[in-house]
């Protein structure tokens, strides 16, 4: 009887070692420090004194953070006019924010293939390539470094000064409440096809928490 107490006993032990190294919050691969990255921002979220505008530029943070691009902006529609502006930046020189500041689009011309080229990579995500140069006054000083508009791109692989995806944010429907723009990579070359699908993932829950808070009135 002793003895199978002592067995019971290391069996338990070892099982306890096993579920603590496997339940481990410490993230042991960049699967895992995704993951927990996106636990601690939607931990974050719930705060009741947590504003729209925090809450933006926390999500912007984390995506730059996790995913490693360098350079982001982030329009949201304005429900006074309806018009789209930038509200939060990230990686942005000053003069380029100040610049973003100054801009708004409506919905017809943010659409707009022919005002702004784009390759169209699904219903939630454009890319717009760096050749396309922009259509209207005072674009031109939102680039970081404009200096580097005319390099060439030595291969497909390659992201080039004035590369950005945008990714919408929708609400109810198809009704778009925003986008990030995500600008520039660490590496200096396109996202990986894991990359896109979490950046997309995150972002779809990013849209549903704004609209939830800010738009069906759940919370001001």
């Amino acid at each position: 009887m002793q003895s199978n107490r002592m067995d019971l006993s290391e069996k338990t032990r070892q099982i306890t070692k096993l579920l603590k190294e496997r339940c481990s919050p410490i993230p042991t691969d960049d699967l895992e420090r995704i993951m927990a990255n996106i636990e601690k921002f939607l931990q974050r979220s719930s705060a009741s004194n947590v504003t729209t505008q925090s809450f933006i530029e926390d999500a912007a943070n984390v995506i730059s953070r996790t995913f490693d691009f360098t350079e982001m902006a982030v329009a949201l529609k304005d429900r006074n006019d309806g018009k789209y502006k930038y509200v939060a930046f990230v990686g942005m020189r000053g003069e380029a924010i100040s610049a973003y500041k100054k801009l708004a689009y409506n919905f017809d011309e943010m659409i707009s293939g022919s005002k702004f080229p784009r390759i169209k990579l699904d219903n939630a995500t454009d890319f717009f390539l760096g050749e396309y140069t922009p259509v209207r006054e005072g674009e031109m000083d939102t680039f970081n470094r404009p200096s580097m508009l005319g390099k060439e791109r030595d291969s497909a692989e390659d992201w080039r000064e004035g590369d950005y995806i945008c990714i919408y944010m929708r609400g109810s429907g198809s009704d778009v409440i925003g986008w990030f723009e995500l600008a520039r990579t660490m590496s200096g070359k396109l996202p990986s096809r894991q990359t896109f699908k979490w950046v997309e993932l995150m972002i779809s829950i990013i849209s549903m928490f704004l609209y939830e808070r800010d738009y069906l009135g759940s919370r001001r």
